[in-house]
C-alpha cells in the first residue's frame, strides 16, 4: 500500500489578485504594487511586494531627492484609490505623547542627545500639497473631453475646410507646391477631429475603448497633484498617544503602545484596498520594538499593506542595523552637494546624486549603486556605466584621467612617458 503526500500551499497571489493597482507575478506569494517611478520598479525588481517595508534613508546635506521618491510612492497610492496611513505625533509639551525614553535620562543626557524630527501633522501635510501631478489623469480628461465634442459640429468644420479649399483663387502651380506634405497634414488633422485613428502615427482614438488599468502613472514634479484631487481624502492620520509614567523600560513599553495602535488602525481599515503606512520620521528608539512586531503581524495576517521607513540617521545616536535587517529593501539617497572637499568625477557630472541599495530581500538587483539625475519634470535612476577613455578630464590614456588613475600619474606602466624598469 502506498500513499503519497502533497504540500497545500495557499499562495498571496490569490487573495490580493483583485486589488486595484497591484500586480500578480509568477513567483507564488508576490504580488508587487507600484512605487510611482518606472525606475525605481526595475530597481526594485518589478515594483514593492505587498506585506513588505522599505527602509529609506535621506542626505544630510539636501533631503530633494529621498523627498521625491516618497512624494512618488504617495502619489501613486492616491492615483491608483489607496489608502494612506501616516501617523503623526502631537508637538506639544503637555500633550499625551511625551518624548519617548525622555524618563530614563538625566537633564544632562537630555541636553546632550540630539532630538530627532517628529512626524508632525503639519510636516506631513505639507508632503502631500507638494505631490507631482498625475499626467495619466490629465490624458484621460482630455480624451473624454474630445469625446464629448458634438460630432455635428466636428462634420461642420470639415465641411468648411473643404469650401474654403475650393474657394481658393490660387494659381494650381502655386496650389501643387508641397503637395506631398499638405494633403497628409490635411487629412491627419480631419482624422483627428473625426475621431479616427491615424495609422501612420499610432494615435489611438479618443472614442476608443478606455485603456487598462495602469500599473505606475506618470507624473510631473513641476505641477501640483491637489489641483486635481482631494490628496487628503484618502489620507488618515491616527495619532498616537501614550503615557508611561515611572516606566523603567519606556523604550519598550512605548515601543509596544505604538505598536498596538498602529496594528488596531491596519485591523480597523478594509482589506479591499492597499494601505500604504508612511512612517515619517518616526523615532528610532521606540521603532526597534514596534518595527519587527508591526511587518510580522502584517506578514501573518497577509494585510494587503506596504510600509515605508523614512529617517534622518544623523540626528539620532540609535543605531539602525537592527532596523536594517528587519526591513526587505535598504536605500539610502546620497547627494553630491556634500561634497565639497572632494568632488564626484568627471563621470559622475550629469547626476545630482547616487542611490544606494544596501539590502533587497525579493531579487538580487542589478547594481548597488545608481545614478540620480533630477531636472524640473522627473527624477532619473540610472545604471553608472563605464565612461570612454576621453571622457574624464585630460583624458585617461594621458595619464591624468581620473578614470585611469584617479587622478594620479600612471607611471611604471608599460607605456607611460616616464622610465622604469617595465619599459620596453
Amino acid at each position: 500500500m502506498s500513499s503519497t503526500f502533497k504540500r497545500r500551499i495557499t499562495s498571496n497571489n490569490q487573495v490580493f489578485q483583485q486589488l486595484e493597482g497591484t500586480r500578480p507575478t509568477t513567483t507564488p506569494g508576490i504580488t508587487f504594487t507600484s512605487t510611482g517611478l518606472r525606475d525605481l520598479d526595475q530597481v526594485l525588481s518589478g515594483g514593492q511586494p505587498l506585506t513588505t517595508c522599505i527602509w529609506l534613508e535621506e542626505d544630510r546635506w539636501t533631503c530633494s531627492l529621498a523627498r521625491c521618491l516618497v512624494q512618488y510612492w504617495c502619489a501613486e497610492a492616491l492615483s491608483q484609490n489607496q489608502l494612506i496611513v501616516a501617523p503623526v505625533e502631537l508637538d506639544d509639551g503637555d500633550s499625551p505623547l511625551l518624548g519617548p525614553i525622555s524618563w530614563c535620562l538625566d537633564e544632562r543626557e537630555q541636553l546632550e542627545a540630539p532630538s530627532p524630527p517628529s512626524s508632525s501633522l503639519k510636516r506631513v501635510k505639507d508632503l502631500l500639497a507638494a505631490l507631482p501631478r498625475n499626467l495619466n489623469k490629465d490624458k484621460d480628461i482630455k480624451q473624454q473631453r474630445i469625446s464629448g465634442d458634438d460630432q455635428a459640429e466636428v462634420l461642420l468644420e470639415t465641411l468648411e475646410e473643404e469650401e474654403e479649399d475650393e474657394n481658393n483663387d490660387e494659381p494650381p502651380d502655386t496650389a501643387d507646391d508641397g503637395l506631398k506634405i499638405a494633403w497628409q497634414y490635411k487629412e491627419s488633422v480631419q482624422r483627428e477631429r473625426m475621431g479616427h485613428n491615424d495609422a501612420s502615427r499610432g494615435v489611438s482614438s479618443p472614442r476608443s475603448s478606455p485603456p487598462a488599468n495602469v500599473f505606475c502613472h506618470s507624473y510631473d514634479l513641476q505641477g501640483h497633484l491637489s489641483n486635481q484631487m482631494d490628496t487628503e481624502q484618502n489620507v488618515l492620520f491616527p495619532e498616537i498617544q501614550f503615557r508611561c509614567p515611572g516606566c523603567s523600560y519606556p523604550q519598550q513599553c512605548c515601543g509596544f503602545a505604538y505598536y498596538r495602535k498602529l496594528k488596531d488602525q491596519l485591523q480597523s481599515l478594509p482589506t479591499s484596498k492597499v494601505q500604504r503606512l508612511l512612517l515619517y520620521y518616526p523615532d528610532l528608539r521606540v521603532l526597534h520594538t514596534a518595527l519587527p512586531l508591526l511587518v510580522s503581524f502584517v506578514r501573518s495576517r497577509k494585510l494587503p499593506v506596504v510600509v515605508m521607513v523614512v529617517v534622518q540617521p544623523w540626528t539620532t545616536s540609535v543605531s539602525t542595523n537592527v532596523l536594517r535587517r528587519g526591513c526587505d529593501y535598504v536605500l539610502a539617497a546620497e547627494s553630491f552637494v556634500s561634497r565639497q572637499q572632494y568632488p564626484p568625477p568627471p563621470e559622475f557630472r550629469r547626476f545630482q546624486g547616487l542611490l544606494h541599495v544596501l539590502k533587497s530581500a525579493h531579487k538580487r538587483p542589478i547594481s548597488n549603486i545608481y545614478g540620480l539625475k533630477r531636472d524640473r519634470r522627473k527624477l532619473f535612476i540610472e545604471l553608472l556605466h563605464i565612461p570612454p577613455e576621453d571622457y574624464a578630464a585630460g583624458g585617461g590614456s594621458t595619464g591624468s584621467g581620473v578614470r585611469s588613475g584617479a587622478g594620479r600619474s600612471s607611471s611604471g606602466l608599460g607605456c607611460s612617458s616616464s622610465g622604469s624598469a617595465l619599459d620596453f
